[in-house]
């Protein structure tokens, strides 16, 4: 079969996540036509050159991350270019979210319609597009050009899957926050929305079988859905050393610093432990949070903000143990990136990254909002600091594996197993 004539595949994003790789594997098979999205560091792009000249040092080294050096720039489409950006803005001084949701649904229809208008033009095989902003791009392909493929690659639980979750904690724990966080979610037209591109996508990208169980929650077939796990950044030359049993324990945790990655919990239990451990929280924080204000002053409990990726290795080299507390997720990439920096792990199932871990072997599974359990297990840890090590070396093994690469020869299967059916 010749590839430059019949897997034509466009892949687009508004913003950014794994789309990058994905379009990387199909560039390298000589099955891309084009990558679509709105922010992207061309030299052409002005808009682009007129920002990064007001930007932090951090924030600049993010925005030149918004290009991808595999790809020419005659591979990318951008549409939206400054609403893009304007929303890119929102998501970081919008603490409520509402602003930015109400522009990020109108752009996303914008977006994806434009996609549409493409792929037809262009005569496309397949478009991949990513959960939540694929609503109006398959709606308008499913009516104009059904033959089009459509594939969703859905980067978390599906949003009414999720919102079971979180009924379910707010019952179980009297704590509304997961309501009060994710207001959206209770909006009936929000999840007509997911649901729609679900009925309209052909197939599906799953990263976790904990995404995979929420897509069949949502009425997705099992012979729809490719599990694909995503890669990592590994870092290779990570020193670590076996612990000492009177040492304190140092727990990790990544991520933003928000009921829904179940951090209230992890809190409330390093705090029972006293000396014996200490925890650092690494990811953007509210400061006005009500679990932030009763734990800031805790001297085993370390805030440190957003850090950027080339300061992690110090931080993966000076912690003991990975926590993933998490209500919901994709695959939380953090959790691939600890295990490979040699990091046992204490995970839920709805962290994705479960799926990697070997009970016992390289650390442990527990339920979501169960308390009790965590703390189980995180005693357990400061009952047996020498296991550490070889559970850390374990841990490693098993997730290096799990590199980009891997990521692209198994998404690039996948396409073509879905266009030669």
């Amino acid at each position: 079969m010749d590839r430059k004539e019949t897997n034509k595949i466009i892949v687009a994003h508004p913003g950014r996540q794994h789309s990058f790789r994905l379009a990387t594997a199909l560039k390298k098979n000589d099955m891309l036509l084009y990558y679509v999205t709105t922010i992207y560091n061309k030299k052409s792009s002005r808009l682009m050159q007129l920002v990064q000249l007001f930007l932090s040092k951090d924030n600049l080294k993010r925005a030149n991350n918004r290009k991808n050096s595999f790809l020419k720039d005659t591979d990318v489409i951008q549409y939206c270019e400054f609403r893009g950006m304007v929303e890119a803005l929102l998501v970081r001084i919008d603490k409520s979210h509402r602003v930015y949701r109400f522009m990020q649904r109108h752009d996303s229809d914008r977006f994806g319609i434009k996609v549409a208008k493409l792929a037809i033009k262009e005569n496309a095989d397949a478009v991949v597009m990513y959960d939540s902003n694929a609503t109006a791009g398959f709606r308008y392909l499913k009516k104009k050009a059904p033959n089009i493929v459509r594939i969703l690659d859905v980067s978390i639980a599906p949003r009414p899957y999720m919102k079971k979750i979180y009924q379910k904690e707010i019952q179980n724990s009297g704590n509304n926050d997961l309501k009060k966080e994710n207001e959206y979610l209770w909006q009936p037209k929000h999840l007509a929305r997911i649901q729609s591109e679900i009925d309209d996508a052909d197939y599906f990208f799953a990263a976790s079988q904990f995404v995979k169980e929420g897509l069949i929650h949502c009425g997705a077939k099992e012979e729809q859905i490719k599990l694909i796990p995503y890669g990592a950044n590994v870092i290779s030359n990570i020193e670590k050393e076996n612990g000492k049993e009177n040492a304190k324990c140092k727990f990790l945790f990544v991520g933003q610093v928000n009921y829904r990655k179940g951090i209230p919990y992890l809190l409330d239990v390093i705090s029972e432990m006293g000396d014996t451990a200490e925890l650092t929280v690494v990811g953007a924080y509210n400061p006005d949070d009500w679990f932030v204000k009763k734990y800031k002053d805790d001297a085993n409990i370390h805030f440190t903000g957003l850090v950027t990726f080339d300061k992690m290795q110090k931080i993966y080299e000076q912690s003991d143990v990975f926590i993933i507390p998490s209500f919901a997720e994709g695959m939380a990439q953090v959790g691939i990136e600890a295990m490979a920096c040699g990091l046992p792990i204490i995970c839920t199932f709805n962290s994705g990254v479960s799926d990697l871990v070997e009970e016992g072997k390289s650390g442990f599974i527990i339920p979501c909002g169960d308390k009790e359990a965590l703390k189980s297990r995180m005693t357990w840890f400061l009952e047996n600091k020498l296991k550490i090590y070889e559970m850390g070396r374990y841990a490693r093994n098993k997730a290096i594996r799990y590199t980009w690469e891997h990521y692209e020869d198994n998404v690039v299967a996948a396409i073509n197993q879905v266009l030669n059916l």
